[in-house]
């Protein structure tokens, strides 16, 4: 049933065509309110007399008619949560490069001192790590932990942070702060 379907898209594609496309004072189908939807579709079979594996046809961009009142859901999205990263030493490293980080995790190690080496690979710009409690842009009552100084690029920083709570944190650049942006934990 498929395939015979299949077979009569395109002999109703090119009655469409010929009865002027999709303009609707040339095409009585789109005035009465039947537009056009790319679909795509995918067909597997196997031929009765052969034993071998199936064989598998795509028509990718296949049009079917459809009401025009007739709506399709979006798609469902799916959403998975990234897993923060885990302290692995007291020497973080961290770079940026086209105005980001190369990370959006940075994590230490809870009640000892360690450093971020920090490298600027983005020439003639300035560009920082700077540690809160939260995003200051959301939360007014964000409080500053650290605040490396500016690196214009292309440089490097060794930053020598002091020992913080565990926790989960906010990080960015003070100069790109909307855009360069993450989160930094402590455990």
């Amino acid at each position: 049933m498929r395939r015979r379907c299949q077979g009569l898209i395109a002999p109703v594609m090119m009655l469409l065509a010929a009865c002027g496309g999709s303009n609707p004072a040339k095409n009585p189908s789109l005035a009465a309110g039947i537009t056009t939807v790319a679909t795509s579709s995918t067909t597997t079979s196997t031929p009765a007399t052969t034993t071998g594996p199936p064989t598998t046809s795509t028509a990718a961009a296949t049009r079917t008619t459809t009401p025009a009142a007739t709506t399709t859901a979006p798609a469902a999205t799916t959403t998975t949560a990234a897993t923060p990263c885990s302290p692995n030493g007291t020497q973080l490293k961290i770079s940026a490069q086209g105005i980001q980080f190369n990370t959006k995790c940075l994590a230490a190690p809870a009640a000892q001192a360690f450093t971020i080496v920090f490298d600027n690979q983005d020439p003639g710009t300035p560009h920082n790590v700077a540690i809160y409690t939260a995003d200051p842009a959301a939360h007014s009552d964000a409080k500053l932990l650290f605040r490396g100084d500016l690196v214009t690029g292309i440089a490097n920083a060794t930053y020598q942070v002091g020992s913080q709570p565990a926790g989960s944190y906010f990080f960015h650049c003070d100069v790109h702060p909307t855009i360069m942006t993450g989160t930094f934990i402590v455990k």
